[in-house]
Formats: structure tokens, sequence, C-alpha cells
């Protein structure tokens, strides 16, 4: 296959900030691979042709890429357990701003994707085990239905969990997820 057939992989990345919003704001690689690969029209070549030797084939290799250009213009994050977040500026992005923010963002790093480390405030003593129960209590109660069951979907992913499914809605008077 010749390589101009091959989306590059800032053609992919919007394919996967809608991958992300439809998995719940967060999700797996393998997940949003899926995804993906489901919902655009690759064709069988596209698909099958490994990336040199393999066992990642071409477009698993520039979906990762794609990934590495979310997490460096802030639209995406990602933990040790390979699970993929989007920021609240992923939640909002449109295609075009994404596309002139990624331009921008290989112009300024031309050779590789790096890391974009938050900046995080530390905090100038250690809080109590009570203080951060109950800071985190009153956070949890503050969420709406949806933004818990998208959380608790979240915490399954970062445990390990793959194949995470929202079964149940708001208003439906429990919690009700699967994950393998």
């Amino acid at each position: 296959m010749e390589e101009t057939n091959m989306p590059q992989h800032t053609d992919l990345m919007w394919p996967e900030v809608e991958a992300l919003k439809e998995l719940g704001g967060s999700g797996t690689i393998s997940e949003i691979n899926a995804w993906v690969l489901k919902h655009r029209n690759f064709s069988e070549a596209q698909r099958t042709a490994v990336h040199r030797g393999g066992p990642q084939t071409k477009l698993e290799y520039r979906l990762a890429w794609a990934r590495s250009y979310l997490k460096g213009i802030g639209a995406a994050t990602n933990s040790y357990r390979g699970v993929w977040v989007l920021t609240p500026a992923g939640e909002s992005v449109t295609e075009d701003v994404m596309k002139r923010q990624a331009k921008a963002w290989n112009r300024a790093h031309p050779r590789r994707p790096s890391a974009n480390p938050e900046i995080v405030d530390e905090p100038d003593e250690e809080p109590t085990e009570e203080d951060w129960k109950d800071q985190l209590l009153k956070r949890l109660l503050q969420l709406s239905p949806a933004g818990f069951e998208r959380l608790t979907q979240r915490i399954l992913r970062e445990a390990g969990f793959v194949n995470v499914t929202v079964l149940g809605r708001v208003g439906d008077g429990g919690l009700d997820e699967v994950g393998v």
C-alpha cells in the first residue's frame, strides 16, 4: 500500500476526540482505537498495514501520535494505565480550532510530541485525612448524576477494566455500569 493512502496522524485527531466524547469523556487505548476503526471507513488494506514489521498496524501507530498531539495541545491527558481523558478544552474544541492548534504545536515541537505536564500548585501544608475525605465527599455530592456515572466509568478504566459501558441513565435510581 502506498503511504499516501494512509491518513496522517493529524487527520485522526478529530475522530479520537469524537471517540472520547462518545465513550463518556475517557477511554482506554483499545476502546478509542476500536471506536475510530468502527466509525471511519478505512479500507481493509489500511486496517491491516503493519507498521515496521509489527505488531502494531500503521493506523494504530498514527492513532497513538494523534493522541500525543491531543495531549500536546491540551485537549486530552492520560494516566499511566493508558486511560485517555478529554480535558475541558478538549470537550469544547471544534475541529477547525483543533487543526489550527495542532499546526501551531507542530511548529513549536518539530521533532516529536512531548509530555505537556500540567502545573499543579503544591499546598503549603499536607491536608489531614478528615480534610481530604470531607473535600472529596463534598465534591462528589456536587456532581450531577451523569457526571457521577462518567467518574465511575473512568475509575473502572483506571482500575484496568476495558469496554466499560454505562447501561443505566440519569434518573434510573442506581449506577449501572459494566466492564471486562
